[in-house]
């Protein structure tokens, strides 16, 4: 069987600053099918907001704005704690569960998450959600925020402190180490999420190499379970390494945080073998 993927590289070399669109670094799709490789450049426009909160992902909502049409949700909202919802927001919710499970690896995590509080209306800066270890709570910052892209982010975040039982330590110490770990996972969960959707995928300055691992990855271990290999975990943290290096002088958040090479990525390796499992 050939395995294609199309990937979809973004370079974020620029902004928008001042309603004004200035140039961007080259970006192209490229097709992997066997050693053919087909190319066609883009251009585009990224406007980038920061939050103080560790575990805001500040890409979440920059293209967000709320529409769409509602569907018929799913009941899997009732594996969260939404007391605080009003019953429009809980139908958000599940709109929003029903298109994060059209995803496997989505599902996957749906699935694996146990007792999580969701809120609207938390103070969380400019991003458009956050998760909070301490409380085990995810907050959307309005009913127009609650989106399956922000709520795959942030559950991926609490799937993490349900394993690890660790980011709130992360986030109470004076240097964070770990922090680039647990970023760099949930970079790891949206891009292999667009792998399985197969429609190509978004990938930022300082992935590049993590998106590259896993295509690798997902072409060896295709049809069988992932049991990496030391030159795979190698190339784990290589990428981390880069990743890291990239979002070092930002102090807005943990992505340049120091590496903890003891953590493995055993969040996204469970979720990635649980697809496997499942009928989607």
């Amino acid at each position: 069987m050939v395995v294609c993927i199309l990937v979809l590289y973004r370079y974020w070399y620029s902004a928008k600053i001042d309603n004004q669109t200035v140039s961007l670094g080259e970006n192209y799709v490229r097709t992997i099918c066997g050693d053919v490789y087909e190319e066609l450049i883009y251009t585009y426009e990224v406007c980038e907001t920061t939050s103080d909160n560790p575990y805001v992902d500040p890409y979440d909502d920059k293209d967000y704005d709320g529409s769409g049409e509602p569907n018929n949700g799913t009941q899997q909202v009732q594996k969260f704690n939404t007391d605080e919802l009003t019953a429009d927001q809980k139908q958000k919710l599940e709109d929003a569960i029903e298109i994060l499970e059209e995803n496997c690896l989505g599902k996957a995590l749906i699935d694996a998450i146990e007792n999580v509080k969701i809120k609207i209306g938390t103070s969380i800066d400019s991003a458009g959600g956050a998760y909070v270890p301490e409380t085990n709570t995810i907050g959307f910052k309005s009913d127009r925020h609650i989106s399956s892209d922000i709520l795959g982010a942030e559950l991926m975040h609490a799937y993490q402190q349900q394993l690890y039982g660790t980011l709130d330590d992360i986030s109470s110490s004076s240097d964070h180490k770990g922090g680039s770990n647990i970023e760099f996972e949930e970079k790891a969960f949206n891009i292999q999420k667009d792998i399985l959707n197969g429609e190509g995928m978004l990938t930022f300055p300082g992935e590049e190499k993590l998106t590259a691992w896993l295509i690798d990855i997902e072409i060896k271990y295709s049809n069988k379970t992932l049991n990496l290999s030391s030159s795979d975990l190698s190339g784990w943290y290589n990428a981390l390494e880069s990743f890291q290096q990239f979002h070092k002088g930002n102090k807005k958040d943990m992505y340049g945080a120091p590496i903890d090479y003891n953590q493995k990525p055993d969040a996204i390796l469970n979720l990635m073998n649980k697809t496997k499992e499942l009928d989607c």
